[in-house]
């Protein structure tokens, strides 16, 4: 009889050292995940993160698969910060009417699109393109944090010097506003260049 229940005891203490360690495991597991996102965001500013939040949302709006060129451009005229916000007041890009041409774009793709997508926020390939090349232009001049125009400065880039049909939309939709995209692309790296070390745009 005691060597049952010796037998029992020790079966018990098993199950539950086992317990124990599953529990162990999850719990790193979800600190592990915990940390990997605010790694994730963390070369992001704040207002560079509602551009984000703002583009996985359209994606899910307007039922794309993935995150593309496109959907940063709208969110950036969506919520394009301070500095941005001066650079397209000051050189004839209207954020509404960009957003108008961009919402018309998307209204016609979600029609013929019927395949039901995945809810998850998905990065494309080009614009992880875009975020990688926006921290190496934001660390050239020192930033610690992308910003909304760091964004943009590389969507333009990409749009300017690839072939690749994914950006044909963006540079349409930027053209339809009556606007260079090279000689955008070209103030946008002067404006940047003089005031490389402010954090906020030049007084008017």
């Amino acid at each position: 009889m005691y060597l049952i229940t010796q037998n029992a005891t020790s079966l018990f203490d098993q199950n539950l050292a086992f317990i124990m360690l599953i529990i162990l495991l999850i719990s790193i597991w979800l600190l592990a995940q915990g940390f990997k996102r605010k790694e994730d965001n963390s070369h992001f500013d704040a207002e560079a993160i509602e551009v984000a939040k703002s583009s996985a949302e359209l994606k899910r709006k307007y039922n794309y698969k993935e995150l593309m060129p496109e959907h940063f451009l709208w969110a950036l005229f969506d919520s394009p910060g301070n500095n941005l916000e001066f650079f397209l007041s000051t050189n004839g890009l209207d954020p509404s009417r960009g957003k108008k041409l961009l919402e018309d774009l998307f209204v016609q793709k979600s029609i013929k699109n019927e395949e039901e997508m995945p809810s998850q926020p998905y990065l494309g390939e080009h614009v992880k393109q875009v975020i990688d090349k926006a921290k190496i232009n934001a660390g050239k001049r020192k930033a610690s944090k992308i910003s909304p125009i760091d964004l943009f400065e590389s969507l333009l880039e990409e749009a300017v010097f690839s072939n690749k049909n994914v950006y044909n939309e963006l540079k349409e939709v930027i053209e339809s506003m009556n606007v260079s995209l090279e000689e955008t692309h070209q103030r946008l790296k002067k404006f940047l260049r003089t005031n490389e070390f402010t954090k906020s745009p030049p007084k008017s």
